[in-house]
């Protein structure tokens, strides 16, 4: 049992997990008024206020925080709407989704060096295991985009840099991009630069200008330095190579579903 006082949020393909907050009361209510949701549970009471005020006390405790519950919602990310919560004792949330292979460590600095190490030995055992997310072809190589933001709200040509791609380092160890390419379905290519991304780190990449980001103790940033959008709103797919040219990880938006992951 270890008490996860840096936790703040977990994301996954589709789907991120935040500490749940008091305005999620009403809906959380809706759902857990259902008879067929809330038929093996044991719930005391349902009502907004009864939810708001179970919110407002577990709020007091951290993840792993012996002698209670804490809950978190789980909301999609690319419309933020709430789905569903979840409610943990005596464990860190991040820890066992980590090494049940449902997620892969995702740090953003600040960050605490200790827990990150413990998470990154954590996922080495869901990796080798093949569980979860490793069990499939997207997480085969050393990098994973995990966020394309290719049609963000408003004009991207009063903030190119409104549009970006996040990309982590799911290999367990520091990893080199230099060599390697993102490119858009024109064929356009934003070469990477000599910048290693720690264990379970993200950079990101905007489309406009800015001066490049390449201390960890920071979010990592590079610019690709275009007058005009890099992804197009009509559909588009952001896709990784290897220095050998080969495909390590894509995504593609399309405006009807949104984003599309492959299988």
């Amino acid at each position: 049992m270890r008490v996860d006082e840096g936790f703040r949020s977990l994301q996954a393909e589709r789907l991120l997990l935040r500490r749940s907050r008091p305005e999620d009361a009403e809906t959380i209510s809706a759902y857990r008024s259902i008879p067929e949701v809330g038929r093996y549970q044991g719930w005391e009471r349902t009502d907004p206020q009864g939810v708001r005020e179970q919110i407002e006390e577990m709020a007091q405790r951290a993840p792993g925080e012996p002698g209670g519950w804490v809950q978190f919602s789980v909301e999609e990310r690319e419309n933020g709407r709430l789905v569903g919560d979840v409610v943990v004792d005596g464990k860190s949330l991040s820890e066992e989704l980590v090494r049940a292979g449902l997620a892969h460590v995702y740090l953003i600095p600040p960050v605490d060096a200790a827990r990150a190490a413990r998470l990154i030995a954590v996922e080495a055992g869901a990796r080798k295991q093949r569980l979860g997310v490793w069990a499939t072809t997207r997480y085969k190589g050393p990098f994973h985009i995990t966020s394309f933001h290719a049609n963000p709200r408003g004009n991207e040509m009063d903030d190119l840099n409104s549009e970006y791609v996040r990309i982590a380092n799911v290999s367990g160890a520091p990893q080199p991009l230099k060599g390697y390419t993102l490119l858009n379905r024109k064929g356009q290519r934003f070469f990477f630069r000599h910048v290693v991304v720690p264990a379970g780190y993200t950079i990101m990449v905007h489309t406009g200008s800015g001066e490049p980001r390449l201390d960890p103790a920071k979010q990592l940033q590079l610019y690709w330095n275009r007058r005009y959008p890099a992804w197009s709103n009509r559909g588009d797919t952001a896709s990784l190579l290897d220095p050998n040219g080969v495909l390590i990880d894509a995504v593609t938006y399309d405006p009807q579903a949104k984003k599309v992951y492959p299988k």
